[in-house]
């Protein structure tokens, strides 16, 4: 079941949620989880590409939940941003998404996605502090 969400069934018991796109994602989630200190409260689920809907029988399951979500940063990630946020406030999640656009790679490629993010320039990550935080 391509749609249904990594993690969804372990995410239950906590109550804030990183979904990402795609596997590589999926593990810098996990990477920032913990070096945020967020191991008792954040985990991370993922969708295993942008053109697919969150599972319906998986939904429930991120009721009443915090959930950041991290898409690539191309049209289809928007899209699935949208696509997923709407399904998400529908079963009373409080979502928001977070943005790469300006953020630089070190050797000055664009971060495209939240495994890109582990490879930030120094100098963006000094000036950007939403980045010291980012988990919601």
């Amino acid at each position: 079941w391509g749609a249904w969400p990594i993690g969804a069934k372990e995410a239950r018991q906590f109550s804030t949620i990183a979904l990402c796109e795609g596997g590589p994602d999926l593990l810098a989630a996990f990477f920032f989880i913990h070096c945020e200190q967020r191991t008792a409260d954040c985990t991370a689920v993922a969708i295993l590409g942008a053109s697919n809907s969150i599972q319906a029988g998986a939904l429930p399951g991120f009721a009443g939940k915090r959930i950041r979500i991290f898409c690539h940063a191309d049209d289809a990630g928007r899209a699935a941003t949208e696509k997923w946020a709407c399904q998400l406030e529908r079963i009373g999640a409080d979502v928001d998404a977070f943005s790469f656009d300006g953020l630089r790679k070190t050797g000055g490629s664009p971060v495209e996605d939240l495994n890109d993010l582990t490879q930030i320039d120094p100098n963006d990550f000094e000036e950007n502090p939403e980045l010291w935080n980012l988990m919601p």
